[in-house]
């Protein structure tokens, strides 16, 4: 759990800030400067790691099963279109994109039951440790990226406050989800996984539960109050779900869970973004602002 929270402490650092720095250069800079700014470092770290990044292990040819993982990507990028196409009222776009989803997934595990060649088993959601740590590890991640995504949209449109604002109102939040991750790991160690599991899951409950219940105008101070609940609790559980799980697998299915864990929560935050940006402009009740639509929606999306 500890050595898991300092890994994801380095990951998070960078997102923790992310929204304060973007908002800020989008306020007193062009919002190309995001991009600008941080070019150096890339191109920097991409030297560096020429000649820093080695292979220590041996390698070992294998038969990569392209066919299996055209008909997952097809179908994971169908899924997103799906999605837009909900949330931009184009239904035709929607109900294709579903069919091919559907189409692809069978073909998908059609291919998996039938083929030998290498991509992750399917077997893993056998393992009760995989399935009931993958499935909140990938619906915390949902709700995270969505929720980070429309609270700066949320004070700018319902509270009028600006785009540094917007991205400052998660920053106690975000620095609590990132420096607390190697002690929410030495909860982890010392008690098991029931403590910072089902706390992070209360915390997490109650901050969105507050988002629900005020959702159609919440101030920015409560906006950054309830967040800073709710990141903590989320961030507890998230790193601990993947750590716990990995714990009482098998040895030998660890490879295939962390591909798992990595693929789910990167398509579940993309579709965090798209339905809660969907539901937050879905209201249009005629005579009513566009922030006061905007509140009622957020509120569906929070709930």
């Amino acid at each position: 759990g500890t050595y898991m929270g300092v890994a994801n402490l380095i990951i998070l650092i960078g997102p923790a800030l992310g929204p304060t720095f973007g908002g800020a250069v989008a306020n007193f800079f062009d919002w190309r400067m995001i991009f600008w700014s941080t070019l150096p470092f890339a191109i920097l770290l991409l030297v560096l790691g020429q000649g820093r990044i080695k292979q220590y292990t041996p390698t070992s040819d294998f038969a990569f099963d392209w066919l299996r993982f055209t008909a997952l990507g097809v179908a994971l990028i169908s899924l997103t279109v799906a999605l837009n196409g909900v949330s931009d009222r184009k239904w035709l776009t929607a109900c294709v994109g579903l069919l091919i989803v559907v189409a692809a997934m069978t073909v998908f595990v059609w291919l998996s039951n039938h083929h030998a060649k290498t991509l992750f088993k399917l077997d893993v959601f056998h393992d009760p440790g995989f399935l009931y740590s993958f499935l909140p590890y990938i619906l915390l991640q949902f709700s995270n990226v969505g929720i980070n995504f429309l609270l700066p949209n949320y004070v700018q449109t319902v509270d009028g406050a600006t785009a540094f604002i917007g991205g400052l109102i998660l920053l106690p939040g975000s620095v609590f989800n990132g420096i607390g991750q190697p002690v929410y790991g030495w909860m982890l160690d010392h008690f098991g996984g029931r403590l910072p599991l089902f706390l992070g899951n209360t915390l997490f409950t109650l901050g969105v539960l507050g988002f629900t219940i005020f959702g159609r105008h919440i101030s920015v101070l409560w906006v950054t109050i309830l967040y800073l609940i709710f990141a903590i609790g989320r961030s507890m559980a998230f790193g601990n779900s993947t750590a716990y799980g990995l714990k009482v697998i098998q040895p030998d299915d660890q490879s295939d869970a962390n591909a798992l864990y990595s693929t789910g929560q990167q398509v579940t935050g993309s579709m965090g973004t798209t339905v809660l940006a969907g539901m937050m402009t879905a209201v249009t009740i005629p005579g009513l602002s566009h922030a006061q639509n905007v509140g009622i929606g957020s509120q569906l999306a929070f709930g």
